[in-house]
């Protein structure tokens, strides 16, 4: 049997107990069905597999002692920034949930003219929150080591201008005239890579302007038209495949 996994997002230490508290505990006791004397892999996104026991357990919190580490599963050298529209709550938390098994360096949830989601600064805040513990689910069920970054909300065009690293970036429109694989054959790895996926009605034209402006090559990924949650997916194991560790 696998040795099951825990996600903690704090530092860990070698020869050091870790004490838990609250949905961590809960976890480990609950869904882990965790007992005394259990090995564990604890990961925090450094890079790193801790290795610990259980110490102690009981209703309200859990003792780990962490005995030693070695490295955990390397990034993929296709880093992908997945600039994802923001869509409705299960699409989102689904795409979310996937790419980070895909192996995504980070998303970055956008709002569009046509998202159907549109949420005032305080519920932004809690769905963003929502979103991190996805995140994190997805990291303990895939075994990764490092931790993808969950980048703030922004409209379009704030988020076609924060991609200031360089690199490919890639807007998903089912006109466009180049293909993904096109342009996969033109870039040799390590690179990084922006996907920009529009919500379910697509992206207006002023919207797809604005991001060509801003250096964004418009690409198709086939003839058919996918939903923007099999969009996304579908885009990042491309590049995968043909860029990242798939080789």
């Amino acid at each position: 049997m696998a040795t099951k996994r825990l996600f903690i997002d704090q530092a860990l230490v070698i020869d050091s107990e870790l004490s838990m508290t609250g949905d961590d505990a809960h976890y480990v006791g609950r869904v882990l069905r965790g007992r005394p004397g259990d090995v564990l892999i604890i990961v925090n996104g450094d890079g790193f597999d801790y290795h610990g026991r259980i110490t102690r357990i009981d209703k309200k919190s859990v003792a780990l002692e962490i005995h030693s580490r070695q490295p955990g599963i390397a990034p993929s050298p296709c880093r992908i920034t997945l600039m994802q529209a923001m869509s409705r709550n299960e699409k989102m938390d689904w795409v979310l949930q996937k790419s980070v098994e895909l192996g995504v360096t980070a998303v970055r949830p956008v709002v569009c003219e046509r998202s159907v989601m549109r949420l005032d600064d305080q519920r932004l805040e809690k769905r963003h929150q929502h979103w991190q513990g996805v995140v994190f689910g997805a990291i303990r069920q895939s075994g990764r080591a490092d931790k993808p970054e969950l980048l703030s909300p922004l409209s379009l065009a704030d988020a076609v201008t924060h991609c200031e690293e360089p690199g490919l970036k890639l807007i998903a429109l089912p006109t466009a005239s180049q293909s993904l694989n096109a342009i996969i054959q033109t870039v040799t790895p390590p690179v990084h890579v922006h996907v920009l996926i529009g919500p379910e009605g697509g992206f207006s034209d002023e919207e797809a302007a604005i991001a060509t402006t801003a250096g964004f090559e418009a690409v198709s990924a086939g003839p058919r038209i996918m939903r923007t949650e099999t969009a996304a997916l579908a885009f990042i194991s491309a590049l995968q495949y043909a860029l990242g560790d798939w080789q």
